[in-house]
């Protein structure tokens, strides 16, 4: 798992840098921090993304995201990739968006561990607090295909999905 999130958060500090070097609209970016509850057996976890504007005015936008959950009886799940979202103005103040987009994730629960392509696909809105910070809430389904479980010597193919509610800030660490 700290592969995992290693990797990813070299993505997202990728992406910063390219926010920093990027024409002025890209400059628009959003720093999104939140925690969350994924379904599958109640789990308690958060969420790491950042908002990349690249075309159409900012509605087209690529974002790199981190999740990871953990449960009360150590069911893990985290993953991490890469979403194109496309967003919209909901009245003053206001964004919705949608997209999806894959990665990759693990999962892991009593010595039992699957890996694999992770695909998900993401519906949330923003709504501004000030100028430079926005709560989002948003609702992220998550499925990690084709993972491997390994139990007693024997790989078996392992599929889990999930809806997960996830809600934080957003900071707009553009100009």
């Amino acid at each position: 798992m700290n592969e995992i999130m290693g990797t990813t958060l070299v993505v997202c500090f990728v992406g910063m840098l390219f926010v920093s070097a990027s024409p002025v609209k890209a400059r628009e970016a959003t720093l999104k921090i939140g925690g969350g509850v994924l379904f599958k057996e109640t789990q308690i976890g958060g969420n790491f993304q950042v908002d990349i504007p690249v075309a159409k005015e900012g509605k087209i936008v690529i974002a790199p995201f981190v999740d990871a959950y953990v449960s009360k009886s150590w069911i893990k799940v985290a993953g991490g990739g890469l979403n194109l979202l496309f967003k919209a103005q909901a009245g003053e103040g206001g964004k919705i968006y949608f997209g999806a987009g894959g990665g990759y994730g693990q999962a892991r629960k009593r010595g039992e561990e699957a890996t694999g392509a992770l695909l998900n696909g993401v519906l949330g809105g923003e709504f501004s607090a000030s100028e430079k910070i926005s709560i989002f809430i948003q609702a992220r389904g998550l499925a990690l295909l084709g993972g491997e479980k390994r139990d007693l010597g024997i790989r078996q193919n392992l599929d889990i999905s999930s809806v997960a509610i996830e809600a934080g800030f957003a900071f707009n660490v553009g100009n």
